[in-house]
């Protein structure tokens, strides 16, 4: 079961959450900044991320606005948000496990 769903060639819905420290409380985003990297299930993330936007940070809350060519292909695939805190420190969501997932229905 995948954490989020879409249609091929969609732009919505927005994606969205909370990020998650290991002691299980938000992270909190302020001042921070996040990207994500996205690639096909068992395949490695790209180099490069797109942004997304800290929506509240204290709260941990992020959402990823979908662009042209992001959902052009059907299938399942992974992605992890990574950034920098306000404390200067890289960090990688999610911390309970090694990647979120997206699941693109085909058009039929």
């Amino acid at each position: 079961m995948a954490d989020f769903y879409l249609g091929q060639g969609d732009l919505g819905p927005v994606m969205e959450g909370i990020a998650i420290l290991p002691n299980g409380e938000p992270a909190d985003l302020s001042g921070a900044t996040l990207e994500l990297f996205m690639a096909p299930y068992g395949a490695l993330l790209p180099a490069t991320g797109t942004p997304v936007i800290i929506t509240d940070g204290p709260a941990g809350a992020w959402q990823h606005e979908w662009v042209t060519g992001e959902s052009d292909v059907a299938g399942t695939f992974c992605f992890q948000l990574r950034g920098t805190l306000q404390d200067g420190k890289p960090y990688t969501f999610p911390t309970e496990r090694a990647y979120y997932t997206v699941e693109i229905w085909p058009k039929v």
